[in-house]
């Protein structure tokens, strides 16, 4: 049982309230639907006619009860159940990375061949896989060797300084093992090499599972709700109030009296921790 308590017509709410500010709260119950006693026994219980009258003859303050009612809310913190793991998926990855300056002053004067570059090598891989593969599958980072700094706008040399991280997301009807052999083969790593101007290895080809990106991860699961019977308790006037003050064993009204006076009405199998008390302005 949660109470919660907030001031009516917009009155803050005060850590340390007097009896007249206590009277100008609305407390809000909520009773989770956990146990072996159903939603319709709960919502007949507070319903009922000695409920309220007997909350009235509990505390100083006249009280009435009202929005008794059955709605859903999301499971609170620590009764919600941990969240699903993210969504993983099958890859074959690969590195490209420049084997040396020293052949770079002769292959660049060779005719046909592109720069190295992210859109050179993801265009060479979606034209060597097997059909089937499509090109959004196939990812392409560029991240700096040696802890030297990524730029935007590179020369050939510091395009050459870089490595380039090949993701090839396994979704459509080519297997695995098909993408695997085709970028570890000898063919791919010569005709790569022979395509672009640098000199090129390709290394570290092996097959992991990888977080689903963004927008082919699946939406994420919706928030669980859960059922709950509500009520506001709420002053019904000032008029009583003096004269009510002078009757003995009646306790004030608070969030912790509106608890201790809903767990006690509620059938038994009930837990007291499924009742909360919020008092709100």
């Amino acid at each position: 049982i949660a109470v919660t308590a907030v001031a009516v017509r917009g009155r803050r709410l005060l850590d340390d309230l007097t009896e007249d500010e206590a009277c100008l709260l609305r407390y809000i119950v909520e009773i989770f639907v956990r146990g072996a006693v159903p939603t319709e026994a709960l919502f007949a219980t507070v319903d009922s006619s000695a409920f309220k009258s007997d909350l009235d003859d509990y505390v100083t303050e006249p009280i009435l009860v009202e929005n008794v009612r059955v709605v859903s809310g999301l499971v609170p913190f620590p009764f919600a159940p941990p969240s699903a793991p993210p969504p993983l998926e099958e890859l074959v990855t690969l590195d490209v990375v420049c084997s040396g300056f020293e052949e770079l002053a002769n292959r660049r004067r060779l005719v046909g061949r592109v720069p190295l570059s992210v859109s050179s090598v993801r265009a060479f891989v979606a034209s060597a896989l097997p059909s089937g593969v499509s090109r959004r599958d196939i990812a392409v980072t560029a991240v700096a060797v040696r802890g030297r700094r990524l730029l935007d706008d590179l020369t050939e040399d510091e395009a050459c300084l870089l490595r380039y991280i090949v993701e090839i997301f396994v979704r459509g009807a080519v297997p695995t093992e098909a993408l695997f052999a085709t970028v570890d083969s000898s063919a791919f790593k010569s005709d790569l090499d022979d395509y672009v101007t640098e000199p090129i290895l390709v290394e570290n080809v092996r097959v992991v599972s990888g977080l689903v990106p963004f927008p082919f991860a699946p939406p994420s699961a919706p928030p669980p709700l859960e059922e709950l019977v509500t009520l506001d308790v709420v002053c019904s006037g000032f008029e009583e109030l003096a004269n009510r003050r002078r009757l003995v064993g009646r306790v004030p009204l608070s969030v912790s009296s509106v608890r201790a006076f809903v767990a006690s009405a509620l059938p038994s199998g009930v837990s007291r921790r499924d009742i909360a008390v919020t008092a709100v302005a």
